[in-house]
């Protein structure tokens, strides 16, 4: 079967692609037309809206710079990518100019709709002007193995999303637990490519991607999490106040990914915010591991780069954490993005230092904790692009003209000078305090598990010998990190990365190190997330190891290694990732009942998500609370917290010394187990334990029940 390719549309004629552009965007003012006189069709405005919110704005930006023929996946990915940006800075444009003219309501619906409407019409004449003559008709060939491929890859994600449902409703993860089976198994396949053609890897990595997910991300009708808490409080003042004020002192309100683009989502497709970050958020981050494989793929084959890229999504840092952190799930693909640009020279220099610029940027108003990553990776890498360079001379290094110190100065400035601007320069001082207090401790405190939190991870003590063979397999793959690193700088085994991507793993490398002997350094951003990001430039090392190793070994056999070695490898390493993706994702603990974990495979497990009973309890709560003080325990705050964040504390450990003059918020497990979470803080480490609080209920009126949840006072 021949179908034009949706994707590529900067490779459409002008003339269809004006059509399909101004279609998509009179549906859009159509549908919210319908609304406003009563008929609504379910779902229309928020498909219709994220594609023209999240697409079509860098489709025309692609059209403008006239970059053509990039494929499916980079175009899909510099679109989506170039879209965010815009949607970013003209957000923050408006706010400001609305404030300057005394448009105090700049960030509802109307006025975003107009900009934004205005701004895709001024796009796309440029467009014309700039590309009107290039026209390359892009197909798709499905064939018959092809379509069996696409159509069982949507039933797994079909699949994943029926079984959220179950579990939210049913208590049920039957579904889940199959869909996890499913992946294993598809990634087993991938490790033989004879049976998947190599040009469908791409869609493999993103329904795979996809499906574990929203598999996690649509547990319950609310957000859940941590930090997603705090988002959500931040996202939700802008939608209250249709305005966003840039001194407020906390690192997230200096983020546009979200302060200004979860907002415009919400209010441009009508959507919840907590369905933006349920849905719209993770969708893009399905990109980044779409990006990965690009970057990967450039540079090893294809068999290498899906391997790669399938070790960073079975890591359970990907599926669960992540989704806890939207700010992160933005900022990585921009990160993604800039790193393609750095590794690939398929643009020329023009375009790239263009749309470098615009990435790099994004990054910094995306995330802090990654901008810092980038800038000092890079400062440590780039004296080996210049030595490098003094060897083969400038033209002889594609990756030295991008990677220069023009590049890394210039992001280095935007980095200083944004996060010196907003939030009260609340980021610059968060990373010179945590730079200060690994400097104090470094001596006294090297490889003290009360300060490193990466050290105390490695030396707790595993609950079961189940947990401790897990521990195992993630020591195992780290060790063939190790190796398969060692191997290609000895230059023993061929990884065909240059020297720029080699110098930033082995800075990665080092991190990792560090987060488990320097005091202060992975409790900064969190061992999980720094070994995550990690990841992005080691996964490929994990498998030039085993190609070591089985290479050696093959030689103590006297025996000549080849090509099928290399192949054994690969299917060695897809089951083994396998495996490694039954643990991550808690499968092997449920159904052998060995202190299951994950929340979106148990729903008797307390963790910080919320169900509709508490949901309204907190609301009428904020209603009528007024000066008082609000607890809750070491989950529950969470749920508190994305209402009024400043106002909220945790129960102390000794509930002795809860105030009397507040209110104390008891969910639905706290009523049912009649205990609450606290903690006691040891160094950088949480020791969690639940308390017995009937003595609360002895000392206050309980004031509000509803089933699910109780406020005493």
């Amino acid at each position: 079967m021949r179908i034009g390719n949706p994707i590529t549309l900067n490779d459409w004629g002008i003339k269809d692609f004006l059509i399909f552009d101004s279609v998509v965007l009179m549906s859009l003012w159509g549908t919210i037309g319908l609304e406003f006189i009563g008929f609504e069709v379910p779902y229309l405005r928020q498909v219709v809206g994220l594609f023209f919110l999240c697409y079509l704005p860098g489709i025309a930006v692609l059209r403008i710079l006239r970059i053509h023929n990039l494929g499916s996946s980079l175009t899909a990915l510099f679109a989506v990518g170039s879209s965010l940006a815009i949607l970013m800075t003209v957000g923050v444009m408006t706010n400001t100019l609305g404030g300057l003219v005394g448009i105090h309501d700049s960030m509802s619906t109307m006025p975003l709709l107009t900009v934004l409407s205005l701004l895709e019409v001024i796009l796309l004449v440029l467009a014309c002007l700039r590309d009107r003559d290039f026209s390359n008709e892009s197909i798709l060939v499905i064939g018959l193995k092809e379509g069996f491929l696409l159509i069982f890859l949507c039933f797994v994600l079909l699949l994943a999303l029926t079984g959220t449902l179950f579990m939210n409703n049913l208590g049920s993860n039957m579904l889940s637990l199959s869909v996890l089976l499913l992946i294993s198994f598809l990634i087993v396949i991938l490790g033989n490519s004879r049976w998947i053609p190599k040009e469908y890897f791409p869609a493999a990595v993103f329904f795979i991607s996809a499906s574990l997910l929203f598999q996690n991300s649509l547990l319950s009708s609310y957000v859940w999490g941590w930090d997603i808490h705090h988002e959500l409080y931040l996202a939700n003042l802008v939608t209250q106040e249709s305005h966003w004020d840039y001194s407020i002192p906390y690192n997230t309100n200096g983020m546009l990914s979200i302060v200004m683009l979860a907002p415009i989502i919400s209010n441009v497709c009508s959507m919840n915010l907590h369905f933006v970050f349920k849905v719209a958020y993770p969708l893009i981050f399905c990109f980044v591991p779409l990006g990965l494989f690009e970057m990967y793929r450039r540079r090893v084959s294809s068999d290498i780069a899906v391997m790669s890229v399938l070790l960073s999504v079975s890591f359970w840092v990907f599926y669960t954490m992540m989704l806890s952190l939207a700010r992160q799930e933005i900022g990585e693909l921009f990160f993604v993005l800039i790193l393609i640009l750095l590794f690939d020279s398929k643009l020329d220099d023009y375009r790239r230092s263009i749309l470098l610029f615009v990435f790099a940027f994004s990054l910094v108003v995306s995330h802090y904790g990654l901008s810092y990553y980038l800038a000092l990776s890079a400062v440590v890498v780039l004296p080996f692009v210049y030595r490098r360079m003094s060897e083969k001379g400038l033209n002889g290094l594609s990756e030295a003209r991008a990677f220069s110190a023009r590049f890394v100065a210039l992001f280095a400035v935007l980095a200083f000078l944004w996060y010196s601007v907003v939030s009260s320069s609340s980021s610059v001082n968060s990373a010179v305090f945590i730079l200060n207090r690994m400097a104090d401790t470094f001596v006294y405190d090297f490889l003290n598990p009360e300060t490193s939190e990466g050290l105390a991870i490695l030396t707790v003590q595993s609950v079961s010998p189940l947990h401790l063979l897990a521990k195992c397999l993630h020591l195992a793959f780290q060790a063939l990190i190790g190796v398969g690193l060692l191997s290609c700088l000895l230059k023993v085994c061929k990884s065909g990365f240059d020297r720029v991507y080699s110098g930033l793993a082995v800075v990665s490398f080092g991190v990792l190190v560090g987060a488990i002997a320097i005091p202060y350094l992975g409790s900064s951003l969190g061992t999980g997330r720094f070994y995550h990001i990690g990841l992005f430039f080691l996964a490929p090392f994990a498998l030039f190891g085993l190609q070591s190793i089985l290479r050696l070994a093959a030689t103590s056999l006297q025996r000549r290694s080849s090509k099928m070695d290399d192949r054994i490898a690969v299917r060695t390493f897809s089951m083994l990732l396998a495996v490694f993706l039954l643990f991550n994702s808690g499968f092997l603990y449920e159904v052998t009942g060995d202190s299951p974990v994950s929340v979106a495979l148990n729903p008797d497990i307390d963790g910080p998500r919320f169900n509709e009973q508490e949901s309204y309890a907190t609301q009428w709560l904020f209603s009528v609370k007024g000066d008082n003080g609000v607890l809750g325990d070491s989950y529950r705050w969470l749920l508190l917290g994305s209402y009024d964040w400043p106002n909220v504390t945790i129960l102390p450990p000794d509930l002795n010394e809860t105030p009397l003059n507040s209110y104390v918020f008891l969910g639905t497990f706290n009523i049912v187990e009649h205990k609450v979470l606290v903690y006691h803080q040891i160094g950088v480490n949480r020791e969690y334990v639940y308390a017995n609080y009937p003595f609360l209920e002895d000392n206050r009126c309980r004031i509000f029940d509803n089933g699910g949840a109780e406020i005493l006072l």
